[in-house]
């Protein structure tokens, strides 16, 4: 990046200074690295940076990102796959979850993420520092970098495996390069070329966020409009057909690639429609991620689950474009439905994008500050940056007119169009964490002219300044006033989806006491904030219900049936709160199963299945109860079931097979055993064990017996 066109003041910023400032975020980036690896399960891979995850590794073995159309933004993923493959790793295509991983791939997998992260990270403290250089000069220059160094949510997301790190890099290398070409076109000197290059990088940056396609759309519109504004009208349409030809050549392969598997136009994946109805579904009034019972938010089943339940509302088969159609319409019929809901929904939208707090979906910055020192001293953070921004914009704006100068314009106009962006869907931490960059290079403003506004000359404008630093003080409150979303509750059911994650991750260890304890501090959280959940207590009985299993192994028997008695107790209190809990349903089936007793299991799961039909542990212990209590076909049922989710599951091969056997069907139960043997034989291919354990009834059926 070249800055010898801007207008810079007070001096270059030199190599020196500039190592000085990539040296600070290194040294504090190494700290809080080293913090964030020991505590494994607050930074371990879940939900989407688990799918990350496994589609990098399918990336390192050669294979797509996906078998069919891209349903998540997929530059991150194959960036961390092109890294995993250059170290060596041949990868692992057929791991469902991290937990079937084998534990040297997996701490492997998540060093070579962290380092890729760290990289990004010093990448965009570089380009964060060079953009306020070009737009304000050396002052605010440094102050952006050191700004950048010490920002706690860039930290924080460098020790996940999600595309955060990456998201940075795009909008404040566009915002230079408009800079730029703004500043030469006033000059008479041509520009299409650094628009070709800000088309580009916006193509890339939505292949990691999607809602950067929006930002580009708008900033096409805005050099149109500007060129009829300025009585250049073929200017304009000139400067935005080059931003949108360097957008067409970044997208031009995922499209290929989409539309090819899709049979129809496809861009960078086929999750539009469903993220805008999840976002702004009818009972949807914080604007905020909730839960819907129809999408197990698993983003390896999201297509699944989505085209499921579209097809049924529809009654016909429906391509993924189909499918993000349909749920666009169907989350516009709502807001038409309730207007009032929405509109209240997009007002929190506005209140969280100038909120202090991160708000979370599955990974939260304030849980990293509680268990890693390095990031709870951290200072930049949101409740810092903002009011510092509101001065820097406050100055920056005065000046103007004298400098008569596009930098301002084109900072204000990539933020607001950004900001925009995310008002059709959810304003999280981690979708807001692009536009971090940009408010960092306006808070560095104030810190950058400190020593003006020390002086005497800068006596006019310490005043106004220290007004607008109180009020952007008072917004960053405002989400978590009663108008905002963010109510005590709602913040402590934010830390107990964190706790309940850190336990989930314990019980994958059967660390049951750990992941206990977790499950205890959750339940506890809620309910000092007067909420309490039944989804908690369910898990809770899970915990004791598989500590009990552990122990029954070990030949304890009176300490397992009193973990059952335990279990059941914690069912209770799941009960009490909702008498329709599906989780509080399924582990009754399954503690259920676990004594011997198929028939009230199948009961208890059946109830399950009425409200997340989709659930595959569900679906596959409901098989192996109708197996043990004479059920036949219905255990054949839910074996197909499975296999409509994912055709090479191979346990529901292994339960199709036995179904059909008690059905008198040999040769159909031999074809499904033949097929779970392949499947079978490719896990273990790749030291993965099967999912159902051979059978004497297999070796019978293999050898030709009689059934």
């Amino acid at each position: 990046m070249s800055d010898s066109d801007a207008e810079v003041r007070g001096g270059r910023i030199g190599p020196r200074a500039t190592l000085a400032v990539l040296a600070v975020a290194l040294l504090l980036r190494l700290w809080a690295h080293g913090g964030m690896a020991a505590a494994a399960d607050t930074f371990a891979p879940i939900i989407d940076s688990e799918a990350y995850l496994l589609q990098a590794l399918r990336v390192a073995a050669g294979e797509g990102l996906a078998d069919g159309v891209s349903f998540q933004a997929p530059l991150y993923p194959w960036l961390l796959g092109q890294v995993l493959g250059l170290a060596g790793y041949t990868g692992h295509g057929h791991a469902q979850t991290s937990a079937e991983l084998p534990p040297e791939v997996l701490a492997a997998a998540l060093r070579l993420g962290r380092a890729l992260n760290l990289l990004l990270g010093l990448l965009s403290v570089w380009l964060i520092l060079r953009l306020a250089e070009t737009c304000f000069g050396r002052g605010p220059g440094l102050a952006a970098g050191l700004l950048a160094a010490t920002c706690q949510p860039f930290v924080f997301y460098e020790g996940l495996l999600l595309k955060g790190s990456l998201s940075l890099l795009w909008l404040p290398a566009v915002a230079w390069a408009g800079v730029v070409a703004l500043r030469r076109e006033a000059d008479g000197r041509p520009t299409l070329r650094l628009l070709l290059l800000a088309g580009v990088l916006l193509g890339l940056g939505g292949l990691v966020r999607g809602n950067l396609h929006l930002v580009s759309w708008l900033a096409a519109a805005a050099l149109v409009v500007r060129g009829l504004s300025r009585g250049a009208p073929r200017q304009g349409l000139l400067s935005a057909a080059a931003l949108g030809a360097g957008v067409g050549l970044a997208l031009a392969p995922m499209v290929v690639r989409n539309s090819a598997v899709a049979g129809q136009l496809v861009l960078s994946t086929a999750a539009g429609g469903t993220a805008f109805y999840l976002c702004n579904h009818p009972d949807n009034d914080t604007g905020l991620v909730q839960f819907r019972a129809l999408n197990r938010q698993v983003p390896r089943h999201e297509l699944a689950d989505w085209t499921a339940e579209a097809e049924q509302r529809s009654g016909r088969a429906l391509t993924p474009a189909e499918v993000s159609n349909f749920w666009f319409r169907e989350a516009l019929a709502g807001i038409a439905e309730r207007p009032g809901t929405w509109l209240l929904a997009q007002t929190r939208k506005l209140f969280l994008l100038v909120s202090r707090y991160e708000a979370p979906d599955n990974s939260m910055p304030s849980f990293g500050d509680l268990t890693v020192p390095a990031l709870r001293w951290l200072p930049a953070r949101h409740g810092v940056l903002l009011p510092l921004a509101a001065a820097g914009l406050l100055l920056a704006w005065r000046d103007r007119r004298r400098r008569s100068d596009p930098a301002l314009a084109v900072l204000l106009f990539l933020a607001l169009a950004y900001a925009a962006s995310l008002l059709p869907f959810v304003v999280i931490s981690r979708f807001r964490l692009p536009l971090l960059p940009l408010v960092i290079v306006l808070a560095a403003v104030p810190l950058g002219r400190l020593r003006e506004l020390a002086q005497s000359s800068g006596r006019s404008l310490r005043g106004p300044v220290a007004a607008v630093l109180a009020g952007g003080w008072l917004l960053t409150l405002v989400s978590e006033s009663p108008l905002g979303p963010l109510s005590a509750g709602e913040k402590a059911s934010h830390l107990a989806v964190c706790l309940r994650n850190r336990a989930q991750l314990a019980a994958e260890r059967e660390d049951f006491a750990a992941g206990d304890r977790d499950l205890l501090a959750a339940i506890t959280t809620v309910r000092a904030a007067g909420r309490d959940s039944p989804v908690l207590h369910a898990e809770r009985a899970r915990f004791v219900r598989l500590a009990s299993l552990q122990l029954a192994r070990q030949g304890q028997h009176e300490q397992a049936a009193a973990g059952r008695a335990a279990a059941r107790s914690a069912l209770d209190e799941a009960f009490a709160l909702d008498a329709d809990s599906p989780a509080a349903w399924r582990e009754l089936g399954l503690l259920a199963y676990d004594e011997n007793d198929p028939a009230a299991a199948r009961t208890a799961l059946l109830q399950s299945l009425q409200h997340e039909p989709r659930d595959r542990e569900v679906l596959q212990y409901l098989a192996l109860c109708c197996l043990a209590g004479g059920h036949f076909a219905e255990a054949e049922q839910a074996a197909r079931r499975i296999l409509a989710q994912d055709e090479n599951a191979d346990e529901a091969h292994g339960l199709l097979a036995l179904a059909l056997l008690r059905q008198q069907r040999p040769q159909e139960a031999r074809a499904a055993l033949a097929r779970r043997d392949a499947l079978v034989a490719q896990r273990r291919a790749v030291g993965l064990p099967p999912r159902l354990p051979d059978l004497p009834e297999f070796a019978a059926l293999r050898a030709g017996a009689a059934p």
